[in-house]
This record gives C-alpha cells, sequence and structure tokens, in this order.
C-alpha cells in the first residue's frame, strides 16, 4: 500500500523532471557563451552524484519525506529563537522565590453537632500554587502515613487537606511537597514537614460539693469531666478514683482516707462524664476530696491515652462551716408604697428562716457613749459592751417571708429603726442548716440606718384627662416641707409649636431652640405647704376643672404642668431657671421623680427641696383620636367619645402645617369616619405637623409621625415585617406552642395570612404548609383553606422514630405539584 502511494507521488513529479530538463536546454548554452566553459570539480562532481542519489530515493519514497518535512516545520515553529526573531515574544523566566510556610493543625471533629472532619491547613509566606492550579485539586504531595483525602489549593497561598473519614487520635503524619505541587519559582528550605492529628484529652469542666435540698442529709461530691474524643468507658471507669484528703498535707500518705465509690454517667455520645460520690457524712473539719484519673485512658477509636494523672480536689465542709456572710441595712419600699428600713442577713449555706430569727438580736446605740456626751459614730462591735446596750433600744424584728422557708438569708422589718441612727446587729452561734452544719461562733456588726430619701412624683401614666371625670392628677409627695404646682395653659394657636419645637416623650416633652412653655401659655402658680410624718407617702391633686374654661368659654384642655418641693420656712419663692439664652431649655428637669430608683438618702446628706421636680404634659378631652395610615398615603381618621366611647360626628378634623396654617379640614360622618388625603408632597413650612380635632368647644391633637404615638396592638415586646407596599401583597405569620420537638409530640401551628389592602377577602383561599424535621427532610405538605378572617390552624404528630430538633413549617401559595 505504502508503495503505490510512493509511486504515484514519484509518477506525479514526471512533469516537473521533463520542465525542469526543457528549461536546462534552454539555459545551459546561454550561461556557456556568458561565462565560458567551466569543469566543476572532482569533489563538486561526487557531491552531485550523491545529492541526484538522494533525490532520487525521495522521488521513490515521497510519504517519509512528507512526513519528515511536516514533522521539522513543526518543531522549528516552536524554538524560542523563532519566537523572539519573528514574533518578538521572549520567554518567562520568573525569578526564584523562597517562602516559608506555617501548619495549622487540625482540631477535633464535633461529632456532637454532626460536622465534617476539620482539614489541615498549610500557609505559605508568599503566592506558592501554580497558576493553574489556585481553586483546583493539587498533585505531587504524599503523606505518611497514607490518608484518604482531598489536597485543595483554597488560595494561591494556601494549601487544605480535607479527609474523608475523622483523624485518627493522636497519629503523627509527615507530608511531602514534590516538584510539581508548587509553582517553579518557588523555593522551600524543607520539603517536608510533620503535624498531628488531634490528640485525646480529659478536662474537668466543674467540680462541686453538692447537697441534696429535699434530702438534707444527702451529700456528695459531683464532678463534669469532658472528653475530646468519645471514651472509652471501661478504661476510664478503672481508671479512677476519688479518695479523702489530700495526700500532699500528709506524711508518706499517713492519715489519708479511705477511696469513695463513684457513680459514673455518660451523655449519649460518651463525650462528657458525671461522676457523683457515694452520700459523706460530716467531717468534723473541712477536708478535700480528691478525684484521679489514672494516665493511660483513651478514647473509643484507639490512639494515645492521656500522659498524666488528671487530678482534681474538692473541698466538703466540716461541721462548723457555716458562717454569715452578709448583715446589712436598705431602705424599700412596701406594698403601700412606703419606704421602710429592712435588715438582712446572709449565710453561706440555706437555714430556715425561723431558725435563724431566733438567733438574730438588734439594738439601736445610743446616740453618744455616755450620758449627755456628744453624738458618737459607732463603727467597732468591740466598743458595745454590756453597759451599752443597756442604754440601747431593743429593736423588734419581723421576718418578710419569702419563697420558701429554707433559703441563703432572711430580711427583717425594722420598724423602729430611726434615719441616721447606729444599730449593733448579733447573730448567735448554734445556728443550724438542716443538712446539720452549725454556726461555730457569734457574729457582731454595727451600721447605720439611712434616711428616706425625699420624693415627688406625679403619678399615673399618660397625658390624658378624661373631660367627664375629675379631672385631677394626683402627685405623690414624701418628706418635703412644701410643693410649688406650675400649671401653663398652652394657647390654642401655640400648639404647632408644641409639636415642632420639642422632642423626646410625649407626655414629658423637651423644648429647644430656645423655645420655653413661657412662649406658649398663660402660666398659674400656687405653693402647698405640707406638714407630713418623716418617712410617710402623702398625695396631693392637681384639679385641673378650674382652669378648662377661658375668657370666651372655650374650654382650653392643654396643660403643661411642672411641682416642685419648696421649703415654706424659706419665705421665698425658688429662683427659677433663666431659659431665654438656653437652646436646649425646657422644663426644668433637674429632677425627674418619675425616673427616681433610689429609696434612700446618705444620713448626713440634705437634699434642697428644689431640686425635686417632676413635669407632665396634660391633655383634657373628651375626644379619642386614631388616624391609620392607609397604602396609598391617605389617612383614616376615627373620632369617638371617651365617656361613652361611641362616634362623634360632625368634629372638625384639621391638618396643621409647620406654620401653624390649616392645610386640609373635613368633618367626620356618623361613624366618627374622616378620609384625609396623601399629604407627602407638602414640604417646608407647609409639612403637616399634627392632627387637631374640634367639637363643641373640645380640641384634642396627635402629632404627624410621631414614634410614641404608634399604637401597640400587644402587651408583648413584639417585631415584625412593615405592612405591604401593594394592595394585592399577601404577608403570612405562623406560630407555634413551642421550639423543639421530640418523637411523639404533636405541632400545634397557627397561620394568620393578611392582603395587603385588609378589605380583600381570603375566606377559602388555598395555601400549601410543608413540614420540615430537623434533619432537613420534608415529612408532610397539606393544602388548608384560610377561614374568614385569613387565619388556619395545622396539627402534625412526630412519628416515634422521629428525630429530636427543632421543625420548620414553610406556607406558600400552592404549587402544581401539590397534593389535592
Amino acid at each position: 500500500m505504502l508503495r503505490r502511494i510512493n509511486q504515484k507521488l514519484g509518477a506525479s513529479l514526471s512533469p516537473i523532471e521533463a520542465l525542469l530538463s526543457w528549461l536546462g536546454a534552454w539555459l545551459v548554452p546561454l550561461i556557456r557563451a556568458l561565462v565560458g566553459v567551466w569543469q566543476a570539480p572532482a569533489w563538486m562532481r561526487w557531491f552531485g552524484r550523491g545529492l541526484q542519489a538522494a533525490l532520487s530515493w525521495c522521488r521513490w519514497h515521497g510519504v517519509q519525506v512528507l512526513a519528515v518535512v511536516i514533522l521539522g516545520v513543526a518543531l522549528w515553529s516552536q524554538s524560542a529563537w523563532l519566537k523572539r526573531w519573528w514574533h518578538g515574544l521572549l520567554p518567562d523566566r520568573s525569578p526564584k522565590v523562597e517562602l516559608t510556610l506555617s501548619v495549622m493543625e487540625p482540631e477535633r471533629t464535633r461529632v456532637e453537632e454532626q460536622l465534617p472532619p476539620n482539614p489541615l491547613i498549610v500557609e505559605f509566606s508568599g503566592q506558592a500554587a501554580p497558576l493553574v492550579k489556585v481553586g483546583k485539586e493539587a498533585t505531587d504531595i504524599t503523606m505518611d502515613p497514607p490518608a484518604a483525602g482531598t489536597w485543595t489549593w483554597a488560595a494561591a497561598n494556601k494549601l487544605v487537606f480535607q479527609p474523608k473519614e475523622d483523624w485518627p487520635v493522636g497519629q503523627k503524619y509527615e507530608v511531602s511537597l514534590g516538584r510539581k505541587a508548587l509553582a517553579s519559582n518557588v523555593q522551600l528550605a524543607e520539603q517536608r514537614f510533620q503535624f498531628s492529628s488531634p490528640a485525646f484529652k480529659v478536662s474537668v469542666d466543674s467540680a462541686e460539693f453538692y447537697q441534696d435540698p429535699v434530702q438534707v442529709n444527702l451529700r456528695r461530691v459531683v464532678y463534669q469531666l469532658r472528653f475530646s474524643h468519645p471514651v472509652d468507658a471501661k478504661k476510664f471507669e478503672s481508671s479512677v478514683r476519688l479518695d479523702e484528703g489530700d495526700p500532699g498535707q500528709t506524711f508518706l500518705g499517713i492519715g489519708q482516707g479511705p477511696g469513695r465509690k463513684v457513680v459514673i454517667s455518660y451523655d449519649p455520645l460518651k463525650l462528657q462524664a458525671t461522676l457523683m460520690s457515694e452520700p459523706l457524712p460530716i467531717p468534723a473539719e473541712t477536708q478535700s476530696m480528691r478525684l484521679t484519673v489514672a494516665a493511660g485512658v483513651t478514647a473509643q477509636r484507639g490512639g494515645p491515652g492521656i500522659e498524666a494523672d488528671l487530678v482534681h480536689s474538692v473541698d466538703v465542709p466540716g461541721l462548723y462551716s457555716l458562717s454569715i456572710n452578709d448583715v446589712s441595712a436598705n431602705v424599700v419600699s412596701n406594698d403601700e408604697g412606703d419606704p421602710e428600713h429592712v435588715l438582712h442577713v446572709g449565710t453561706s449555706m440555706p437555714v430556715h428562716e425561723r431558725e435563724l430569727g431566733r438567733v438574730v438580736a438588734a439594738w439601736m446605740l445610743p446616740v453618744s457613749d455616755k450620758d449627755g456626751g456628744e453624738p458618737y459614730p459607732w463603727s467597732d462591735p468591740a466598743e458595745v459592751t454590756p453597759e451599752v446596750l443597756q442604754r440601747a433600744t431593743r429593736l423588734k424584728l419581723d421576718a418578710i417571708a419569702g419563697e420558701k422557708e429554707v433559703g441563703d438569708g432572711v430580711s427583717f422589718r425594722v420598724p423602729q429603726a430611726e434615719g441616721g441612727r447606729f444599730v449593733f446587729v448579733r447573730v448567735g452561734k448554734g445556728l443550724k442548716t438542716p443538712g446539720g452544719y452549725l454556726l461555730g461562733a457569734e457574729r457582731n456588726e454595727v451600721m447605720q440606718f439611712k434616711t428616706f430619701a425625699p420624693e415627688l412624683t406625679i403619678m399615673s401614666k399618660g397625658s390624658l384627662l378624661a373631660l367627664s371625670g375629675e379631672k385631677k392628677l394626683p402627685v405623690l409627695v414624701r418628706d418635703l416641707p412644701g410643693m410649688k404646682v406650675e400649671i401653663a395653659r398652652l394657647l390654642p394657636q401655640q400648639l404647632h409649636m408644641l409639636v415642632s419645637q420639642s422632642e423626646g416623650d410625649f407626655s414629658k416633652p423637651d423644648f429647644y431652640k430656645g423655645v420655653t412653655p413661657d412662649h406658649l401659655a398663660e402660666r398659674f402658680e400656687r405653693k402647698i405647704p405640707l406638714s407630713v410624718k418623716p418617712g410617710r407617702t402623702h398625695y396631693e391633686s392637681v384639679d385641673f376643672g378650674e382652669y378648662l374654661k377661658a375668657d370666651n368659654g372655650e374650654r382650653r384642655g392643654i396643660f403643661l404642668l411642672s411641682v416642685q418641693g419648696y421649703d415654706p420656712r424659706a419665705d421665698k419663692p425658688t429662683t427659677p431657671q433663666d431659659h431665654s439664652n438656653s437652646d436646649e431649655a425646657g422644663y426644668d428637669d433637674r429632677y425627674d421623680g418619675a425616673e427616681d430608683d433610689g429609696e434612700y438618702a446618705e444620713p448626713t446628706e440634705q437634699v434642697d427641696p428644689s431640686t425635686m421636680q417632676d413635669k407632665r404634659l396634660v391633655l383634657v378631652t373628651d375626644l379619642g383620636l386614631i388616624a391609620k395610615r392607609t397604602i396609598d398615603g391617605s389617612r383614616d381618621v376615627f373620632v369617638q367619645s371617651i365617656s361613652t366611647g361611641l362616634p362623634v360626628g360632625q368634629a372638625t378634623v384639621e391638618v396643621w402645617g409647620r406654620n401653624g396654617l390649616i392645610l386640609t379640614s373635613q368633618s367626620t360622618d356618623a361613624t366618627g369616619h374622616a378620609r384625609l388625603p396623601n399629604l407627602a408632597g407638602f414640604q417646608r413650612e407647609k409639612q403637616p405637623v399634627l392632627l387637631v380635632v374640634r367639637k363643641d368647644g373640645d380640641l384634642s391633637f396627635l402629632p404627624f409621625n410621631r414614634y410614641d404615638r404608634n399604637l401597640d396592638l400587644s402587651r408583648f415586646d413584639v417585631g415584625g415585617l412593615q405592612s405591604a407596599g401593594v394592595p394585592n401583597q399577601m404577608t403570612a405569620y405562623l406560630f407555634s406552642d413551642r421550639g423543639i420537638y421530640r418523637p411523639g409530640d404533636t405541632l400545634h401551628i397557627g397561620m394568620i395570612v393578611k392582603a395587603g389592602n385588609w378589605g380583600t377577602s381570603l375566606k377559602d383561599m388555598p395555601v400549601e404548609a410543608e413540614i420540615i424535621d430537623a434533619r432537613g427532610m420534608s415529612v408532610r405538605r397539606e393544602l388548608i383553606k384560610l377561614g374568614a378572617g385569613g387565619a388556619a390552624e395545622l396539627a402534625h404528630t412526630t412519628q416515634d422514630s422521629a428525630p429530636t430538633g427543632n421543625y420548620t413549617v414553610n406556607l406558600s401559595l400552592p404549587r402544581q405539584s401539590s397534593p389535592g
């Protein structure tokens, strides 16, 4: 076959050979005439004969010659000098780079969270990966001993090995990086490195002495141990020992107590163990219980064990370990709101309140250390001798019942105590706990009763007073010689300034930019002297009824109320603050009684009555006002009578701008409803700031877009999505009875679906509910029809083989593959 092809190729060259012969016959005489006769030398004639023989051979072996020529041309075209000469290309010759590497050994696998094994990470000081390998599998890397897994260049300087199975426990490895593993210009000082897989470890999570609160004579020491890998329970239990006493405090172990029995329990994965001693007696002196876990304990999967003994001690209290850790006097408010002195005695162990009340006694010490002497600051219990106690007053102590009869302390009311006086407290020895521990020595303390702090607070919350009621607001006063009441009746035409020039809580506005109540209202002032027993709470009422009528007969019921303490004995008015030059001026807010969380003052502290102050915005009206913003930006306003709860018709609803001018006005219909247009386009001086409602001389108002005026529809701290932005958009809310479910439990799921336009009926609308278990698997899909209000419910009982955990319920519109 090859011979035939060569013959045909040779025959195809015959015309070319004839043409060359014909040209030679014409050219040779011409050249001879021009240059003369020339005879070739012998070597050239020999070379010509060889060339003719070679050409003759090539003529009849054309296929082989053609293949050699093609191969030669291909190799020649890839030569570096040709690229440089013809294409102007220079070969890449990156300089050598010396890099270092750091090894991040894998951490233990968190099997309790069902996570995959942690990888081995090797980071280089520079770019070490071949460019074509970044993000791909690395090659030419060996590990001894071998481990199944994948080497990947996570970044140009980060090499990661992800094992297919969990690492062996405490295994040492050596990794070798071949020449093809790194970029050609990268050099490492050492191509090998070593690392170890996570070793088996044992640690003490907690250790404590435990006394059963029910079986008070049952005492144990309890240890919580944690293992890095599931432990070999058999080896662990054989390595545990619990001994009495500390060998470091004995001579050659003489006097060391016997070993105690230990009850061991594990969690399902054997990553934690709870060790409880057998019931222990009360020792005469405090002694330690020493837990020892011997070296050599291993994991279930084998591997090296722990190298050293784990030792941890817990002190077991002795017979007289009961102590008094707190004796203090405080001032608290009782159920009536009055302050009272309370003595608290705290113990290091739970005791019965009757047992503690039996041994506690208190005396109010005399003012001076001797008859007729100067007041003496008692401080050292040793100074209180029997002679001093004879002059002291024994105080009655009334125990305050706690939730439990047995606790870590008892509080006592001290009705005879006087603020500023010193008291001597004695806790007698012999106090006994229900578990048998005793107080070995009495405890004596000297302390000083605190004086009651004065208080001035406007009672109740909010700002609304019903016009049909008493129109009175109570004020709590305690330990003040007098109270000054200032009522600023707001001028109706200044209502927009109250809203636009204030901030903070609606019921306690803080004015700014130089605006004060003096700019907006007419002021009334009244001083009330008080004579109340120290420590007793007194209530004064502020009656707004006499301030409602203006000269023209209109009821004006918007007031800025301020109450302030004052001393009638000073017989001069309290100097008011000058607000004229203050940009932060408002009410005098030096003291806000409503936010006071203290109940006492230091014994030597003298409180200036004028520093006690509280304030409130009060609106006396019968017009209740609710405004709802709809999807298109308009507002539905509803007006009703506070006294009767009925709608108020023919009430004028106005929107005021920032400059006090009326932007729009509507009258309510028979249902108390008025609809206001979208006012989003009004800016600057016409920006809406408040809604005003008028009817028969009565007036009420509601600020625009004020966060603390939003209607709270729940008694709880709730959150959620904003309302829909388009009318046909639907929003669903799901809720359940709890979060975690176990096999055999029943899920009770409530569903609420609302359209963006609440007027749209969703009755009988189908929706699809899908339940996903704790493994992420779908266990139920069902079509549900919504009720008249867009609500529905779904109950699902988990199977006995279902996993324990959080279940997810998804609610969506029906899909084409939905069942039914």
